[in-house]
């Protein structure tokens, strides 16, 4: 029982130093956004309309991406239905409201200071069909780098003084350690006050049916 405990310590420690990865790669010919623990995980083709699983960085799987609608018998029940009347105490949320919109700006914004950016390129060619607002696009661009010195060598725009052409590619990779992510979402369901929360969503859901 003491080894399986253990093995079962090492794997939540094991987890818990991944880092849940973010990259998205947009070009003419190719269109991918993964999203996983460290190099396993999804990786969504726009191109072939497939969605690769992949585990180490290697593929060992597809599926491909099929639109599913709705039935029209589930839609024609929620139509006779008809919408719920909810009462709402409105002064009984404003006194909630600001105290949670406050600890979930804390937790959106230490999870963003948590974030690692570990990519972020981008390539973009292109110009108007009038010279003079494509020079006007480029000085804006070059302002621009002058104002957050950080992007340039990143973001590069190159004009196309023949014409209108747009053609864009971008690169872009980030990373949050996953032990960041669970203490964080630990410390936010403490600090809201899901109990009130619970209670008012309660009594709004008390009303008439109509139809």
């Amino acid at each position: 029982m003491l080894y399986v405990l253990l093995i079962l310590v090492a794997l939540a420690v094991g987890v818990l130093m991944l880092h849940l990865r973010l990259r998205l790669e947009y070009s003419d010919d190719r269109r991918t956004l993964f999203v996983g623990l460290g190099r396993s995980g999804p990786e969504v083709d726009l191109v072939s309309h497939k969605v690769r699983i992949r585990l180490c960085g290697v593929s060992i799987g597809a599926v491909a991406i099929t639109g599913k609608q709705e039935p029209a018998t589930a839609a024609k029940k929620k139509q006779a239905a008809g919408p719920r009347r909810a009462r709402v105490n409105i002064g009984a949320w404003f006194t909630v409201l600001p105290e949670a919109a406050a600890v979930l700006w804390r937790y959106f914004t230490g999870l963003l200071r948590a974030t690692a950016i570990e990519q972020a390129e981008g390539e973009i060619r292109g110009g108007f069909e009038s010279p003079d607002v494509t020079g006007q696009v480029y000085g804006y661009y070059q302002a621009a780098l002058a104002a957050v010195p950080s992007v340039a060598g990143r973001i590069r725009f190159t004009p196309d003084w023949t014409g209108e052409s747009w053609s864009v590619a971008v690169r872009f990779s980030a990373s949050l350690p996953m032990y960041r992510l669970v203490w964080s979402t630990l410390v936010l369901l403490w600090q809201l006050p899901i109990v009130k929360i619970v209670r008012l969503v309660r009594n709004n859901e008390k009303g008439v049916r109509n139809g």
